[in-house]
């Protein structure tokens, strides 16, 4: 398939499978990252977990990409569930990226402080 093929979802699955595998490649990385960028808006908070977990494990400082799902994470976080919130916090977290800031942290507590009235703790 041509890169441009691919759906946002499926780059983000290439990039958290070529991460946990630790397989860095900068060839791959220049050619996914216009795509990348184009498709951040239409990933799902799963997928953003996805996608900044990869490019954590790879250790990529493509500050476009990760300014970019840093926006569609903020943008997104009054939509997210738990599981996704969940994900989302650990890979903005990760030690090779460190994206999560006093603010958006604060965005996701509310957020995960509104679900919890919502959702029963039985089904997290």
């Amino acid at each position: 398939k041509k890169v441009d093929e691919i759906s946002p979802q499926g780059i983000a699955l290439i990039l958290s499978s070529f991460g946990k595998l630790r397989i860095r490649s900068n060839l791959m990385l220049h050619l996914l990252a216009p795509e990348i960028q184009k498709g951040l808006p239409l990933l799902t908070g799963q997928g953003l977990a996805l996608l900044l977990s990869g490019l954590g494990n790879l250790e990529s400082k493509n500050e476009k990409i990760l300014q970019g799902a840093v926006r569609t994470v903020r943008l997104l976080t009054p939509e997210l569930g738990f599981r996704e919130l969940a994900a989302v916090r650990q890979a903005l977290d990760h030690p090779a990226l460190q994206l999560l800031d006093d603010q958006l942290r604060a965005d996701l507590d509310t957020r995960a402080s509104a679900l919890s009235g919502t959702m029963p703790v039985e089904s997290l």
